[in-house]
């Protein structure tokens, strides 16, 4: 059966999204104060993969968990959706993600995007790596990072990001770990590839942007 603290399966994480998200008869539930544990490497590739924590109907359903990757890969998190935030988790705030490799390939329509979360309110992501590839749209793409699109509060610790980052609009900000800055970033690091059609003008290795930052 399904237990939260013991996702073993890719069938699993999507109830995962249909409870924090209320989506598919759901009650949304922030899941603040509860741990998902994912307890083997899951492909989600035959998903449309859907943020976790997302804005539904204008409606924030922002994930308040924490999420135990015990050292798994999540993969095949591949997503062409209209969101306001893409990632493996959308909106985060005050979450606490570890322990996890997330490799995606997002390219929809989307304000923020980062392999493991699109918008991070505040919150401690530690002991991470992400992969794949990252295309911001034409027209609304903010934000670009490897692990965090826009960090507005909290720490990104012991991260690492070796996605291709592609921008296609000139105010878009891309960095390799985090598009936009005002947390704090330790013992990170990035080694990103900007793809070559690249347009996107506020560039940077680590962080595009930093607002108050470190």
């Amino acid at each position: 059966g399904f237990a939260i603290d013991n996702i073993d399966s890719e069938n699993d994480l999507a109830w995962v999204i249909s409870l924090v998200n209320g989506e598919n008869g759901c009650t949304a539930d922030n899941f603040s104060g509860k741990t998902v544990i994912i307890k083997k490497d899951l492909d989600m590739k035959d998903h449309t993969w859907v943020p976790i924590g997302a804005m539904m109907n204008g409606t924030e359903r922002a994930f308040k968990g924490t999420l135990e990757g015990n050292g798994h890969v999540v993969e095949g998190l591949i997503s062409s959706l209209t969101r306001t935030d893409l990632g493996m988790f959308g909106i985060v705030d005050g979450a606490t993600i570890q322990n996890l490799v997330a490799v995606a390939d997002f390219e929809g329509v989307a304000n923020n995007y980062g392999t493991i979360v699109g918008t991070m309110k505040d919150g401690v992501i530690s002991n991470v790596e992400a992969a794949g590839i990252l295309t911001g749209d034409k027209d609304y793409a903010k934000n670009i990072g490897g692990v965090v699109g826009d960090l507005k509060k909290g720490s990104v610790i012991s991260a690492f990001a070796v996605n291709t980052l592609k921008g296609q609009r000139g105010e878009t900000v891309i960095g390799g770990l985090v598009g936009t800055n005002a947390g704090n970033l330790f013992n990170s690091y990035a080694n990103v590839t900007l793809d070559t059609d690249n347009s996107a003008t506020t560039l940077g290795g680590l962080v595009g942007e930093n607002k108050t930052g470190s």
